[in-house]
């Protein structure tokens, strides 16, 4: 780990180190995987890639929320194709630390699903006691009324899948789902 320090006024120092390690899972999937196509991160902050494990995403990137990569998971997306988890007034992010756009594979009951342009972000919430929330969203998912609701995604090969928030702020359940459900099946 790399430490720098430099005098902030009489006393006090920055200290530069590695970027932090933010995960995300999704309860009842496994051999996840995740083709990025794109990412953004605040203005000066630092990135360092993403992994994939049985379970969860990892990504290596520096925290401040701002509106730079809020704006970058937001594009071309309305508010019914996205959610939040621990979210309980915002219909959609105003702020991220970080958000990636890609292709989510995933298994779930046997069954491997590949889902395309798949944003996950990571924002704040201060409600009840502050934590690192997630959103997740994408051009061919729907949800609800609400931020919470959840969040159903047509996928490659005639699969859907549905994604529901969980009491863990980093946490989404994965279920298959079916196509006669979706609000998407005309599209």
């Amino acid at each position: 780990m790399q430490i720098a320090a430099s005098c902030v006024g009489i006393i006090g120092f920055v200290i530069v180190g590695a970027t932090q390690s933010n995960s995300v899972y999704f309860t009842d999937g496994k051999n996840l995987g995740y083709r990025l196509a794109a990412h953004a991160v605040s203005s000066g902050r630092r990135w360092d890639g993403l992994s994939s494990d049985a379970d969860h995403l990892t990504i290596k990137a520096d925290r401040e929320a701002t509106e730079e990569p809020a704006h970058f998971f937001l594009e071309g997306l309305r508010p019914t194709n996205i959610m939040g988890n621990n979210v309980h007034s915002d219909q959609s992010p105003s702020k991220l630390n970080f958000a990636v756009k890609g292709n989510l594979t995933i298994t779930v009951d046997d069954v491997s699903v590949t889902c395309v342009d798949i944003r996950l972000g990571q924002g704040h919430s201060q409600w009840f006691r502050p934590t690192n929330n997630w959103w997740m969203g994408g051009v061919h998912c729907t949800g609800g009324k609400a931020a919470d609701a959840p969040l159903s995604c047509a996928c490659l090969q005639q699969r859907m899948l549905r994604f529901k928030p969980t009491k863990r702020s980093n946490e989404f359940a994965v279920e298959l789902a079916s196509l006669s459900e979706s609000p998407l099946k005309s599209q």
